[in-house]
């Protein structure tokens, strides 16, 4: 396939996450941020503004049959998720199983696919596998699960994610031998990233520096996205619904805020920043290009070199004002767009509280105490 090694999510969390990638809406505009009270005191139990469009309603209404398989917790399908699918599947209590479920999640997918295999089809596939807690075999973990020295929950996550991947090529293994792969366009990709102490937090939906919204991203198409290509053009995860409408050739809706991916990977260079915002309290926003990071908190703004320091540890503002001032301008700019965005798309709906099904999903994963 082709991986985009600078990709960035819109929110450092799961709910408005994946809105984005669904919607091509940032979370200002979307305004959907979590289910219901988090552990964190933020609250937003909101479902999709009415005159949003998901993927699958766009690819549903030019007749592709569509279905989720999900592990529920923060997409809950009545918080707008569900929009345009046939089927959509929601899986609790994931994150109490030693093992996540992620293969039962695959053996859904993979029957839903032998029945729709002749069909054009929109197939969403969700997992919390390598999410906090750390899930995987005994033979993969060698801190353990429960694991508290720095160093040995590194370990956890990354046999996680390992984990994580060989289940993952199963699916694609399975998917090939089918021959389904001859005509589908595969993405892989994530929904946050995971802190260590880089910037004083662990964990995730605190922050945009990088390792909280610096994500994977891979394509893969015989034609389209092959070869083992890498582009390093700053791309973002709301551009994920352009990209499936283009490669469908149907028009995206107006109000979409990302573009499509397949010019990049035909080998245009056009260079559009990526935002990421974190809603709760104090708002902040990241402003990303291939040679820039705005972090704008409050009245403050940080500047960081992506290339020179990757780990956002050195600060630019204090030494280049004006260089500050322009990411205010850019930061400001964005924002006034979300804002007209949001005003066309109209209000987000208030949902009831939490039931107790869902609650104990989200206490599981650790948004709820």
């Amino acid at each position: 396939g082709a991986l985009f090694s600078a990709a960035f999510v819109t929110f450092p969390s799961t709910t408005a996450s994946h809105m984005s990638m669904l919607t091509s809406l940032w979370p200002c505009a979307h305004q959907v941020l979590a289910p219901g009270q988090m552990a964190n005191g933020a609250t937003n139990g909101a479902t999709l503004p009415p005159r949003a469009t998901t993927v699958a309603e766009l690819l549903a209404g030019a007749g592709y049959a569509t279905a989720a398989f999900t592990e529920d917790g923060l997409i809950a399908g009545p918080l707008g998720f569900n929009r345009g699918f046939d089927l959509y599947r929601d899986r609790d209590g994931a994150a109490e199983h030693p093992l996540g479920v992620f293969d039962e999640g695959i053996d859904e997918a993979l029957r839903w696919i032998e029945h729709h295999a002749t069909q054009r089809f929109f197939l969403f596939l969700h997992t919390y596998q390598p999410h906090s807690p750390w899930k995987g075999p005994r033979y993969l973990q060698p801190g353990g699960p429960a694991a508290t020295d720095p160093a040995l929950d590194v370990a956890a996550y990354e046999a996680g994610l390992r984990y994580t991947d060989d289940q993952l090529a199963g699916l694609l293994g399975a998917l090939e031998r089918r021959g389904v792969l001859d005509e589908t366009l595969v993405v892989v990709t994530s929904d946050h990233g995971e802190a260590f102490a880089e910037h004083g937090a662990v964990g995730h939906g605190s922050s945009v520096y990088d390792e909280q919204v610096h994500v994977p991203l891979v394509l893969a198409h015989p034609r389209l996205a092959s070869g083992g290509k890498r582009i390093a053009s700053v791309v973002s995860t709301i551009d994920l619904a352009p990209t499936l409408a283009a490669a469908a050739g149907i028009a995206v809706p107006a109000t979409w805020q990302g573009r499509s991916l397949l010019a990049l990977l035909a080998g245009d260079a056009a260079k559009v920043p990526a935002l990421a915002e974190q809603l709760w309290g104090t708002r902040q926003t990241l402003l990303r290009t291939e040679d820039r990071a705005w972090v704008q908190q409050g009245e403050q703004v940080e500047v960081f070199d992506p290339g020179a320091d990757p780990g956002q540890t050195h600060d630019l503002a204090a030494t280049d004002p004006a260089l500050a001032a322009e990411g205010r301008q850019r930061i400001g700019a964005a924002r006034a767009e979300c804002d007209r965005v949001r005003e066309a798309v109209g209000p987000a709906i208030p949902v009831a509280p939490l039931d107790p099904a869902r609650r104990r999903a989200l206490e599981a994963l650790g948004y709820l105490r």
